[in-house]
């Protein structure tokens, strides 16, 4: 299986977590909105069961030759959050015959859930990378924060004295 994620900026899906023999290959490799069944299930938010991917006009075939590997069938979903599609996980090689409507329910819940977590780490990667800081008003005890870490007793992070601080 496999986890696509999109880069907004460029308008692509890139591999974020790969299993299998092409793994590593595949790290490295990305799609175009729109591209294969992958690009396909991104731009369209709608899943697709493929028994026989070679067939399918929305393959793409130069992903499997770059990799020297061999995909039979595929099995994509969207991951959503707030409204919008920010991924896709495929299952390849999958029997599919076996997916049938609760199966897709359930791979689909599954898929809502890994979105809003994405979405979620995202927000807070945000949050750090602004750099809130830290301060504190060394006043009788008292302790204020306007950043991510509870000061510690006397002022300073993690239970050190305010003066042990970098100033």
């Amino acid at each position: 299986w496999s986890l696509l994620l999109v880069d907004e900026q460029k308008d692509e899906l890139y591999f974020a977590i790969v299993t299998g023999p092409a793994a590593e290959s595949l790290k490295k490799v990305r799609l175009k909105m729109g591209e294969g069944i992958a690009g396909w299930v991104a731009q369209h938010g709608e899943p697709v069961i493929s028994p026989d991917v070679y067939s399918d006009p929305r393959f793409a075939k130069r992903i499997d030759d770059m990799v020297k590997f061999q995909t039979r069938t595929m099995v994509c979903t969207a991951l959503r959050a707030k409204g919008r599609v920010i991924g896709v996980i495929q299952l390849i090689n999958c029997p599919v015959e076996k997916m049938g409507e609760k199966e897709m329910s359930f791979l689909q819940s599954l898929c809502d859930y890994a979105g809003m977590a994405i979405d979620n780490a995202r927000a807070l990667e945000s949050r750090d990378a602004k750099g809130v800081e830290e301060t504190a008003v060394p006043r009788e005890g008292h302790h204020r924060t306007t950043g991510k870490r509870q000061l510690g007793r006397h002022g300073g992070r993690h239970g050190e004295p305010a003066s042990a601080q970098p100033a």
